[in-house]
């Protein structure tokens, strides 16, 4: 078996080793790089894994001994190039393609909202109630017996109370829901 230190379901880039000394964290992750290497050892795994990591994380990794991961990604950004400045809304994002795209888009959007008849809001984690958290773990559960192939819970009833719990966690949480 392989070690993997990633964002569990996710292939969104972003920091996998954590410091808090900002100062120090090119030696800190330098130390963790090799960390990394004695954890795989003694678990007698093939091979550990660090995915869609930080530059500086890569770097320190590659000097430990890792061999870098090459990936190719692509991400919307919500940015006008040359105005320095966003989209104000949905219709100044289509007015970037050529008529034939907007046009397929639109439909492809308004099939969503139209013909199958689904609302879709966005819910900030401030405004949940604690019925909702709830509501949150069923339907995790039942994608999960749903995929029971591929699927695996990872996370428990304990961890979405934690997340209502915490002011923190709820202030950077988004909880999508369609109807």
């Amino acid at each position: 078996p392989k070690l993997l230190c990633a964002v569990p379901f996710t292939p969104a880039c972003g920091r996998r080793i954590l410091t808090r000394d900002e100062e120090r964290r090119e030696m800190l992750l330098g130390i963790a790089a090799r960390a990394l290497i004695q954890v795989c050892e003694a678990a007698q795994s093939s091979s550990v894994h660090v995915n869609f990591c930080e530059d500086d994380e890569v770097q320190a990794l590659v000097d430990a001994g890792f061999i870098p991961r090459k990936g190719l990604q692509f991400h919307f950004r919500n940015w006008i190039e040359g105005e320095q400045r966003t989209f104000r809304n949905f219709e100044e994002y289509l007015g970037q393609f050529k008529s034939k795209k907007r046009i397929k888009l639109k439909r492809e959007r308004n099939s969503v909202y139209d013909d199958a008849k689904v609302d879709i809001d966005v819910l900030n984690g401030e405004e949940l109630s604690e019925e909702q958290f709830e509501e949150m773990f069923r339907l995790y559960q039942t994608t999960i017996e749903r995929m029971s192939f591929w699927g695996r819970q990872y996370l428990n009833e304990t961890f979405f109370r934690m997340i209502a719990q915490s002011p923190v966690v709820r202030q950077h949480l988004r909880y999508v829901v369609a109807r």
